[in-house]
């Protein structure tokens, strides 16, 4: 018997068939790994363009090393215009660093942020021993620090003196006696006394109204008389001088104060012979030491290692084109340098990171809506991804369905996490480059010893490699034997305690 109209049988067709059918998914499947391969091996180029690009080279570093110790150097000679470009090497009027013989009750108010913390702390007679302490976090709303200056320092001081109230007010003072404050004030400031001082500049967001050349000190003690609970604020200071002042009184040997949290900035022991642009008192003697607050979140350079996404994100602040050292290794900028480079990988046709990998050439690019939204993916994102060790990179799975809503593949997880790495290294190098600086302008090089440098801040507090990171910079730019020589300690809530330890020491 025949079947068909070729005298073929039924099943020699089928087969037929199925040979052609094969043949053009065999063709398919070739083509979707090739593709597949391809566009891996272009994200995988190109994120290896943004590695070289955005990681300082040893060249580098060394440029930048001499142009940052130019301007400590210069700093002390002469006033810096503030234009958030120069470090501005202010003298703190610190001229007692604390001895850990202070004592009493005394309260403590710290702002450098979006929040601030309020503190009670009752110091022992006995030496360098701490009897009570007690902190609050309050947050700002956004419509008071882009307000008016009398609203921020009307809502401080309501927190100062709900905060004493909780603490039994004024019934371990004597009779006349106010309560004694330290205030810890991390803006660019002009210090004219221990107690006094002009904002210099707004930054991290802050744009209030009318207090820009005005005396944070007054304007406080001001607004504290309003609520109805003046107060002696008898120590102004900014963050880093106080995180050096609260190790400082249990380390001796500590001689550099860094904050690495929402900005940065950094202080050092200077000895008063050298800043020659500062009359100190008269009854100092020439050996004596200060502070200098460094201010060096507004350094910058043409060496220092920036891409487009760098700029974009320095056009989208209150402060384009100032501050670029903060803006590359800041809390507040983290995250957002990471997402636009995520953005930027993403829209490009040959990486196309969100698309399915085995999509063709011509297939419309996904891209995750909350990736265009500006804060979509922030710092605590990029930590959580950096911090990962898991095989499968689970906890950078939850954090980019957390930040963009959309379930990963391996591969995607493994360039995104590469991508946060790089970002939390320049950081971290750049830091390292800084304290490097530092060490070197103190001729602590030429002169090694044993050197402590307190540091405090949400970055280097929370996101535990960038510790590491930051150890590995240090040991890399300084070698192993003068490594060994620094100790680097994290000071939590350093910056609140420390200005209550030199307001305390003000008022002996």
């Amino acid at each position: 018997m025949k079947f068909g109209t070729n005298g073929f049988p039924w099943f020699q067709a089928a087969v037929a068939a199925g040979a052609i059918i094969c043949s053009a998914c065999g063709l398919y499947t070739t083509y979707g790994a090739y593709f597949y391969m391809s566009r891996y091996s272009k994200r995988k180029n190109l994120v290896e363009t943004y590695r070289g690009r955005m990681l300082p080279s040893e060249e580098q570093i060394s440029g930048i090393k001499d142009q940052f110790i130019g301007q400590l150097s210069a700093g002390l000679k002469a006033e810096v215009q503030a234009n958030g470009k120069h470090c501005l090497m202010l003298p703190s009027f610190v001229t007692q660093l604390p001895d850990g013989t202070e004592q009493g009750d005394v309260y403590a108010i710290d702002i450098g942020g979006t929040n601030f913390r309020v503190m009670y702390v009752k110091l022992s007679q006995d030496k360098s021993q701490v009897l009570e302490q007690d902190m609050e976090v309050v947050s700002i709303p956004k419509e008071v620090y882009t307000g008016k200056g009398e609203q921020l320092f009307d809502f401080l001081a309501a927190s100062v003196k709900s905060f004493i109230e909780q603490h039994g007010g004024c019934s371990n003072l004597k009779s006349g006696q106010l309560p004694v404050v330290g205030f810890c004030f991390s803006f660019p400031l002009k210090q004219t006394a221990l107690d006094k001082g002009v904002l210099l500049d707004w930054t991290k967001d802050f744009t209030c109204s009318g207090v820009i050349g005005e005396d944070p000190v007054r304007l406080l003690s001001d607004a504290l008389k309003r609520a109805g609970r003046p107060c002696k604020v008898a120590a102004l200071l900014n963050d880093t001088v106080g995180v050096l002042a609260a190790q400082r009184y249990l380390d001796p040997d500590t001689s550099i104060g860094i904050i690495i949290g929402t900005g940065t900035n950094a202080c050092y022991v200077e000895r008063i012979e050298r800043v020659t642009k500062w009359k100190p008192p008269k009854s100092l003697k020439q050996d004596s030491e200060t502070c200098i607050n460094i201010e060096w979140g507004a350094f910058d350079s043409e060496l220092l290692p920036r891409v487009e996404e760098d700029y974009a994100v320095d056009q989208a602040t209150v402060h384009a084109g100032k501050y670029m050292f903060e803006k590359l290794l800041s809390g507040m900028y983290l995250g957002e340098v990471a997402r636009r480079v995520l953005l930027s990988l993403t829209i490009d046709p040959d990486a196309a990171l969100f698309s399915p990998s085995a999509a063709s050439a011509s297939s419309p690019i996904y891209i995750p809506p909350r990736l265009m939204e500006k804060g979509g993916f922030t710092t605590a994102h990029l930590a959580a991804i950096v911090d990962d060790r898991s095989a499968w990179l689970t906890a950078t799975d939850g954090a980019l369905r957390d930040a963009l809503g959309l379930p990963t593949t391996f591969t995607v997880r493994k360039m995104v996490r590469d991508v946060c790495l790089i970002v939390a290294q320049r950081s971290a190098q750049l830091v390292a480059c800084g304290i490097d600086s530092v060490l070197t302008h103190m001729e602590w090089r030429a002169q090694p010893r044993p050197v402590t440098i307190a540091i405090d801040g949400g970055v280097y507090d929370k996101f535990l490699t960038y510790r590491d990171l930051l150890h590995q910079a240090l040991r890399q730019q300084l070698g192993e034997e003068l490594y060994k020589q620094v100790k680097v300690t994290l000071v939590k809530d350093g910056s609140c305690f420390g200005a209550a330890v030199l307001a305390a020491a003000a008022s002996r």
